[in-house]
């Protein structure tokens, strides 16, 4: 049985005590129906519990706090739920024990919180939804809802799953974007912000060495075994001469402009379903244009195929010297357009004697010893030939019958002593030659 003692000096203060050591104290309170008085329990000098409307305040050195029918509050509440203050809880971890939990448990618990400096208000709220959580975020306090800013799944991590513009940003040690998504650009940037001109994907390093690797690990047997770079359109073509891909060398010139130095372009000739075609052009930069130099197609390969360049083709042999064995020039003026094909040097030590037609690419006719007359053969546009005078007098070179050595039918008179003759066929039986 409990006592109630009275403390020494008298006043409205009194003491209960338990009758035994370890005895519970029971208190039951209870004002007076006629009076609005409240009914007290001080314990020190600290905490005051008053009972007022369904209240219970909990007064600790002025701090404030309450226990409502519809609030838990501490500090200085303004509404129901808040606690304020600076480091209101701690949670500890009990000796031995598997850390400290904390469990929101319900149909969708949330987790919010709220930034309500100025006029902001940002807030960030976790929820969690059958097997999804969710971040959500409002970015001031104009906006009204939240919005989805992540979502982790055991399956699938979804980022911006609300389409808002939303950019994503990975920093490197010494690179601020290492990866960086755009939503406003739907593009992505790997070592850079993605520029807003690029539709999917910008790559972007300092380095002059292997900025992007495609590596295998498998070895391949077959010829179509990768691993493959593939440039792949998929729409299906309506009609030939669809364009399909580009692979482009874009460079700068010396007042900072962008240009395109060299590119490999590849179209449909053909899109019938088991009679496909395609064409491949190579272009390269000539004067300030990009013109093509080379394209392969259905009917093989061809060189300077638009006429848009003057370009010519060389190809050299293997030796130290690298002399051409074939070689094409191509120019505006008509004589000046002939192939070579180094087939060798022809002597000549007895005449008559008819030059054949695989000589008159670029080859040399040597005159020597008794030699004195060469007839030439019927000349196509393009032969073309030396002929080499031996230290002889007297030669003569004949056209083909009914074909002429410059605008004449006559024999052509070659100079006297060590002397080089060049002859080239302009058009069809006209020959045009000088020293």
């Amino acid at each position: 049985m409990s006592y109630i003692k009275q403390d020494e000096g008298g006043g409205d203060t009194y003491t209960l005590k338990a009758a035994q050591s370890g005895a519970d104290v029971d208190i039951q309170l209870d004002a007076a129906a006629e009076t609005d008085s409240d009914v007290k329990l001080k314990a020190g000098t600290n905490i005051t519990l008053t009972e007022a409307s369904d209240t219970v305040t909990i007064d600790s050195a002025g701090a404030g706090g309450s226990i409502g029918v519809n609030q838990v509050a501490f500090g200085n509440p303004s509404s129901a739920g808040d606690i304020t203050g600076s480091d209101n809880f701690t949670f500890v971890d009990e000796s031995g024990g598997s850390g400290p939990t904390t469990l929101l448990k319900g149909d969708k618990p949330i987790l919010q919180m709220e930034d309500d400096t100025g006029t902001t208000n940002f807030i960030t709220e976790l929820q969690q939804s059958g097997a999804s959580m969710f971040v959500m975020a409002r970015r001031t306090g104009a906006e009204t809802d939240l919005k989805e800013m992540m979502r982790l799944q055991r399956t699938e991590i979804a980022i911006n799953n609300d389409a808002e513009n939303l950019n994503v940003r990975i920093e490197g040690e010494s690179v601020d974007n290492l990866l960086t998504t755009d939503a406003s650009q739907d593009n992505v940037g790997i070592g850079t912000s993605p520029d807003n001109g690029i539709e999917r994907l910008h790559v972007k390093g300092t380095g002059l060495t292997d900025m992007v690797v495609f590596e295998g690990t498998s070895e391949g047997s077959g010829a179509s075994d990768g691993p493959d770079l593939i440039l792949y359109n998929s729409a299906t073509p309506t009609a030939p001469n669809k364009f399909i891909g580009r692979l482009e060398f874009r460079g700068k010139n010396d007042a900072a402009a962008t240009k395109a130095y060299g590119s490999i372009q590849t179209f449909i000739q053909d899109e019938t379903a088991s009679t496909e075609d395609s064409l491949m052009l190579f272009k390269t930069m000539t004067g300030g244009s990009a013109l093509e130099k080379l394209r392969i197609n259905l009917a093989g390969t061809e060189l300077n195929s638009t006429g848009s360049a003057s370009l010519n083709f060389d190809v050299k042999t293997s030796s130290s010297t690298q002399q051409s064995f074939f070689k094409t020039y191509n120019s505006a003026t008509l004589a000046d357009r002939y192939t070579e094909v180094l087939r060798g040097t022809l002597t000549v030590s007895a005449t008559p004697r008819t030059i054949t037609e695989d000589y008159c690419y670029g080859s040399n006719v040597y005159m020597t010893s008794s030699a004195s007359v060469i007839t030439l053969p019927e000349g196509q546009p393009g032969m073309h030939l030396q002929v080499v005078n031996g230290g002889l007098t007297g030669l003569t070179m004949n056209p083909a019958s009914g074909e002429e050595i410059n605008g004449s039918s006559s024999a052509y008179s070659l100079t006297d002593g060590f002397k080089i003759t060049k002859v080239i066929c302009v058009a069809a039986g006209e020959w045009v030659a000088s020293d």
